[in-house]
């Protein structure tokens, strides 16, 4: 019995091919995990199952007493002693459920917190293409979804499994020893509810698959609606995109429904059975009490303690059902922090100084995304250290492609890449990364202060370097402004800020990092030319000797360029300056020559 099948794969990666566990055994594998350095703080809920669980039988262990002595040897005085005892056992109960509760509820959380941590962990350990399959809100979606499934069937297998088990022992020790013949009759016939339960578990699990996949997408849904609502409104889609979300929500409404509804079979088979049972035992209790004279408190203490036991046997018979429904994302974690590959790497630790500049050469470097789309063929170049060159090209030329491979965010599919004559695939992504400082046209602002923006530049930088590049990037100009300057908080992708201070946050970062190499890739693209006329000369002031790589499409960020590189189609289409390519390089006069007054198609 496997809780999934192939397909199941969102925000799990390349995990979905792996092979499911079956369900014993996946539930097993929870609890030990879960336990693994919590067992002394899960002892204590279970001490307080099992003192709940003597508490319930010795409620109709009483009943013998009790109705004896009001049928048959009346003794009011002992009815009082029975009735404080009843009140005892109450408050021992009670104690028993609040204390056992609290102490799982805190493991509860624990789990909740940790199964997040490690998803975490490997999705932000995972290869760049996993994000470029799937967004990132579905993946985070279906993390929340993994992390609350776990927490639900550790309290399923704990609250429910054990617990009513150890109720249904004692209880049934009761019913054996008061009437041994019904309690054979109750246990001949209680089995078959378990198996009429058990067949609808295969497709309460094919339903919470769906469900699942549905709640992770209707997640991704609502982020990507809210994340653009600048555009909705622009184009005035609210009544579009509310139709998208309402058709999601609905079709998440109408499968969760139908998976309440087969959740909720369980009910009337055991309502049918319990009470099929019942009757029987009515009819053969009162031809014992006829026939064979046994005394109405067997009858009261088993009836009593067979009440008891209903409850707690029917949330067992649905327990399969609740816990398949659940190990479905479980399973889904599983197979993603086992399975899912992460950036492989070579040994090596970092450096202990970096040059002041890095050379990089490019030899026959091919990659593809895939059999339509295209990449890179044979690429060769290369950027002496301390230059500033210009990478040119039209969309889908492959200039972006170049920082994605220098960052070893994706690897070659063929040829090499050096820097400082070093092939990068003999040093580890920590050393490669650390030797370039990247600011991408997609700026990203993390929940917190722009000083700690800033500072994600150079973990451990001081207060004083912060304002630094903040005075260079122009950030403390609009900074000023707001309520608390540097340390006023922006909250997750600064909606508050404009896309060009933006950027100077970015920028700034980039320059605290200090690294020998400077990767721009569209990183002006939403500043004016003056601003960037101003963000250019501080970078030149403080990264005279740095290699500098600009990806642009502004022809004043170009010219400003040592050199220039042309990609045409995944290939070097020409190299050189301004004015030589205008010449002799015509892809590059399509892209530019309109903007230095030359007409575009002049390709003779």
């Amino acid at each position: 019995m496997a809780v999934s099948k192939k397909g199941d794969d969102v925000g799990s990666g390349g995990a979905a091919a792996s092979r499911p566990y079956a369900a014993p055994a996946l539930a097993w594998k929870l609890m030990l995990d879960v336990l693994r350095g919590r067992v002394r703080s899960f002892v204590p809920s279970l001490v307080w199952m099992a003192v709940g669980a003597v508490a319930t039988a010795l409620l109709a262990w009483l009943m013998r007493a009790l109705v004896n002595l009001v049928f048959e040897e009346p003794d009011f005085a002992a009815v009082w002693g029975i009735a404080a005892a009843v009140l005892a056992i109450f408050l021992v109960r009670a104690a028993a459920i609040y204390f056992e509760q609290t102490g799982l509820d805190a493991i509860k959380t624990r789990i909740v917190s940790d199964f997040q941590k490690r998803q975490f962990d490997v999705l932000v350990h995972s290869p760049l293409a996993l994000f470029d399959k799937r967004s990132a809100a579905k993946a985070a979606g279906f993390t929340q979804h993994c992390a609350r499934a776990a927490a639900s069937a550790f309290m399923l297998i704990t609250t429910n499994l054990i617990k009513n088990v150890l109720t249904l022992a004692a209880l049934a020790t009761v019913m054996v020893i008061q009437a041994p013949t019904l309690s054979a009759i109750a246990l001949v016939v209680a089995p078959v509810a378990f198996f009429a339960i058990r067949s609808m578990a295969g497709r309460i699990r094919h339903i919470a698959r769906q469900e699942a996949e549905l709640t992770a997408g209707a997640t991704a849904a609502f982020t990507d609606a809210l994340s653009g609502i600048a555009v909705i409104k622009a184009f005035r889609l609210e009544p579009v995109m509310t139709k998208r979300i309402e058709a999601v929500v609905d079709q998440l409404e109408r499968r969760s429904n139908k998976l309440n509804r087969a959740v909720a079979m369980s009910g009337p088979i055991m309502e049918g059975l319990g009470g099929m049972v019942i009757a029987l035992l009515l009819v053969y209790a009162g031809w014992e009490a006829l026939r064979l004279g046994r005394t109405p408190g067997e009858f009261a203490a088993f009836l009593t303690a067979f009440l008891l036991a209903y409850q707690p046997a029917r949330r067992l018979a649905q327990f399969n059902l609740e816990l398949s429904r659940q190990l479905v994302a479980v399973d889904a974690f599983y197979r993603l922090i086992e399975t899912q590959d992460r950036e492989t790497d070579v040994d090596g630790a970092p450096a202990e100084a970096m040059p002041p500049a890095a050379a990089i050469e490019f030899r026959e470097v091919s990659f593809r995304y895939g059999r339509k789309l295209a990449g890179l063929r044979s690429v060769s170049f290369r950027i002496h250290a301390g230059s500033k060159v210009a990478i040119v090209g039209k969309s889908g030329s492959g200039k972006s492609t170049i920082a994605r491979l220098l960052l070893r965010f994706a690897e070659p599919h063929g040829g090499a890449i050096l820097v400082d004559d070093q092939p990068v695939a003999g040093l580890s992504r920590q050393v490669v990364r650390d030797m370039v400082s990247y600011v991408s046209q997609d700026v990203s602002i993390f929940d917190g202060t722009i000083a700690e923006n800033i500072g994600f530049g150079r973990v451990g930088a001081s207060e004083a370097e912060i304002h630094a590049v903040a005075d260079a990037a122009r950030v403390t100009e609009f900074a000023a402004t707001l309520p608390e300057g540097l340390d006023t908080r922006l909250g997750s992708g600064a909606p508050t800020l404009s896309g060009g201070q933006r950027q100077r946050i970015a920028f700034a970062r980039a320059l605290l990092k200090d690294a020998p190499i400077m990767l721009f890739d569209e990183a002006t693209s939403g500043l004016d030319s003056g601003t960037e006329f101003e963000l250019q000369e501080a970078s030149g002031l403080r990264n005279r000797e740095k290699t500098v790589i600009v990806i642009s499409h502004r022809l004043s960020t170009i010219r400003a360029c040592d050199r220039i590189i042309v990609l045409d189609k995944g290939e070097v289409a020409g190299m050189g300056g301004h004015d030589d390519l205008l010449v002799n390089c015509p892809a590059y006069r399509r892209g530019f020559g309109s903007q230095s007054g030359l007409p575009e198609a002049g390709d003779g």
